[in-house]
């Protein structure tokens, strides 16, 4: 018969095995989960991209690949080598499919793959290459043009604080833009200033066309503007007495507890995003409206 204590000594050592062998899995776990968070800062999507490039102030890197095509591949297992990867984290990247996001390749103007642009967070161009770059070439690339493609310091959307005239006018300019992350980027920046801003995004609301409107409208909500009656879908709800109301609303000065400095919510994101994406879907006619 097996001592007590011979069996207890078993079982301590068995638990003890059990744990380190727990404890390193985790470990490995671990570790590879760290190395790939820091190997890519790699999203799904182009408006992904730019949301987060947004948010972290990173250059976005755009990478245009096809199924069919050898290089694509070649260029696609380059993003995990070491080098590559420890560049790659200072950016932000997205990789499109020419097939299966045709429509954002399209909008690029790319009809080539492999091809890599370099974008700030805003959307501007800053280099492009319409081929195949070996490691060593495409991390030389990516650094020359890296701090060019990042946003600068005063960036009207990017900065903070109450924005100055020049600043809210830029911002306003975005109400246009068919890019929804830099439309969203404008709401919430201007959303918390709507002394300095409420001049310039009722002119827009009244004067400019479908996609201006609806976005000053988001802001105007927001600032619990007059805006009963007013339907940016149908211009002929903007009657004199309609605009009036507004335009007097404009000249008040908006009291701190009326201010909305909260972001907005998930949910009035998504019904922005739901009016702008049926802008996009509208007739030419009626977005020029």
């Amino acid at each position: 018969m097996i001592p007590d204590r011979t069996l207890r000594a078993g079982r301590l050592r068995h638990q003890a095995t059990r744990a380190a062998i727990l404890l390193a899995l985790f470990t490995a776990c671990a570790v590879l989960q760290a190395a790939s968070a820091v190997a890519t800062d790699a999203v799904a999507s182009l408006e992904d991209a730019y949301r987060r490039a947004i948010a972290d102030r990173k250059p976005v890197l755009i990478c245009i690949k096809a199924k069919w095509s050898e290089p694509s591949r070649k260029l696609a297992k380059e993003f995990e080598e070491k080098e590559v990867a420890a560049e790659l984290a200072r950016w932000i990247s997205v990789t499109l499919d020419v097939d299966a996001q045709a429509a954002d390749v399209e909008d690029l103007g790319i009809t080539t793959a492999p091809a890599l642009r370099i974008v700030t967070p805003t959307g501007q161009h800053v280099a492009s290459c319409d081929r195949y770059l070996p490691p060593d070439e495409l991390v030389a690339w990516l650094k020359k043009h890296h701090d060019a493609a990042i946003p600068a310091a005063d960036d009207a959307l990017l900065s903070s604080g109450e924005p100055s005239i020049t600043a809210v006018i830029k911002l306003v300019k975005q109400f246009d833009d068919r890019n929804p992350a830099l439309r969203e980027a404008a709401i919430r920046r201007l959303m918390p200033y709507p002394d300095a801003a409420k001049t310039a995004v009722v002119k827009a609301f009244c004067e400019r066309g479908l996609s201006s409107r609806l976005v000053a409208m988001e802001l105007l909500d927001g600032w619990h503007a007059p805006l009963q009656g007013l339907d940016p879908w149908r211009p002929e709800t903007f009657t004199p007495r309609r605009l009036a109301r507004l335009e007097k609303w404009k000249d008040q000065t908006t009291k701190a507890s009326d201010q909305t400095s909260r972001p907005l919510t998930t949910a009035e994101l998504a019904s922005a995003r739901e009016q702008l994406d049926r802008l996009l879907r509208a007739d030419a006619a009626d977005a020029d409206a």
